[in-house]
């Protein structure tokens, strides 16, 4: 019928993966022994990359900043001024997917290769919403396997879509930002203040004296709202309760 063809050629585009595709997919790459690509180089580690984007999210958030990356419960999510986005969703077991693309971009006619050999989890509702506008550039999952591991399809680097993902790339990079923030010309307390919020932040074990230490001496900053971000984000160091 014109209409299922229709309805096919729109799914090629990249439009949707649901559920339900995701798994017939899944199951047919397994059958024909394709397999994903695992990733070494070009994005950092899940934990290190949760604890940057939610240091970048805290900053935003303290400089009082509409725009820039934000933390809700188990997702990291990024839009830029310039139609860049990108989403970072967290899933049981350890696992991951990191998704995102340009608004601007033509369809991608081969957005279907960016999920070959991905696991059935890797669908619509942990994918950027970029997927069903048919413009989802990159999207790589994270399995827990010798350690924890990126692995993508015929996805391309997310390094060349610059503003569709926040400045995680290097540590340096989210203490200069950090630090940027605070000062217009960081002096090095600040940037060691920054250092160590990112270690903190890293391990599990921010708390408001490591948040203060940053962002206190600006009575004008969110200190509240950035600790709330780290919090979100698991990141926060719990206290046992005695007695």
């Amino acid at each position: 019928m014109i209409v299922s063809g229709i309805v096919q050629a729109d799914r090629m585009i990249g439009r949707s993966r649901t559920p339900r595709e995701a798994a017939a997919q899944s199951r047919a790459d397994r059958a024909s022994g394709i397999l994903p690509h695992p990733v070494d180089d070009e994005i950092p580690a899940l934990p290190v990359l949760w604890a940057r984007w939610a240091t970048m999210a805290a900053t935003f958030v303290a400089a009082g900043s509409p725009g820039g990356p934000r933390i809700v419960p188990s997702v990291a999510w990024y839009e830029s001024a310039q139609g860049g986005g990108s989403t970072l969703t967290l899933l049981p077991g350890g696992r991951a997917v990191l998704s995102g693309g340009m608004d601007h971009s033509a369809r991608c006619a081969t957005t279907a290769a960016l999920f070959a050999g991905a696991p059935h989890w890797v669908a619509d509702p942990v994918l950027n919403r970029r997927a069903e506008q048919g413009v989802l550039a990159f999207c790589y999952w994270w399995q827990p396997v010798a350690g924890g591991r990126w692995f993508r399809g015929e996805s391309a680097p997310p390094r060349r879509f610059g503003t569709a993902m926040p400045g995680v790339w290097t540590a340096d990079t989210v203490i200069r930002t950090v630090a940027g923030a605070v000062a217009r010309y960081p002096n090095e307390p600040g940037r060691t203040a920054a250092a160590l919020l990112l270690t903190a932040a890293e391990v599990g074990v921010v708390t408001a004296g490591t948040v203060h230490s940053v962002f206190g001496r600006r009575a004008d900053f969110d200190t509240d709202g950035a600790l709330l971000q780290f919090s979100l984000a698991g990141l926060v160091a719990t206290v046992p309760v005695t007695g």
